[in-house]
Parts: structure tokens; C-alpha cells; sequence
């Protein structure tokens, strides 16, 4: 899964918005309590079919668990 067309992303920050688009049917819901993250578990996997590399991984990660965050933030919140 891509992001529209029509969304700003700089190329620098690219490979993490592939990363969490290809997440996104890996979130882990508590039952009544809704979603209460990304399964991380899954991630290595998504990591190596996006190709990225150990060296970037971290900075990766970083940026996915912002982006997971602010996905929280307007599920809870709207």
C-alpha cells in the first residue's frame, strides 16, 4: 500500500511512511479496549521486504512509532 498521490511526503522520510502503510493491517486490538498499537512482531519482516537496511533500521522505527502515535491520537481522539 502506497500514499495517495496527493499527500506531501519528503523523499527523506519516504521509506518510513512505506514501512507503516505496509503495517497498517498489523494493528493489535485489546478487545472492548480497541487498538492499542502496531504488532511489532511483524516488523523485521515488513523491514526486509521493503528492503531496508540494518544501518536505517532504527531511524525507521523512530519515525514509525511517531506516526503510530499520531494514528492513536485521532483514533482516540478524532
Amino acid at each position: 500500500m502506497r500514499p495517495p498521490d496527493d499527500l506531501l511526503v519528503w523523499p527523506e522520510n519516504m521509506p518510513a511512511v512505506d514501512v507503516f502503510c505496509a503495517m497498517l493491517t498489523q494493528w493489535h486490538y485489546a478487545g472492548m479496549g480497541g487498538i492499542v498499537g502496531l504488532r511489532y512482531e511483524a516488523l523485521p519482516v515488513v523491514l526486509a521486504l521493503r528492503g531496508i537496511q540494518a544501518a536505517d533500521q532504527p531511524d525507521i522505527f523512530e519515525a514509525l512509532r511517531v506516526m503510530e502515535g499520531a494514528a492513536l491520537d485521532e483514533v482516540r481522539h478524532g
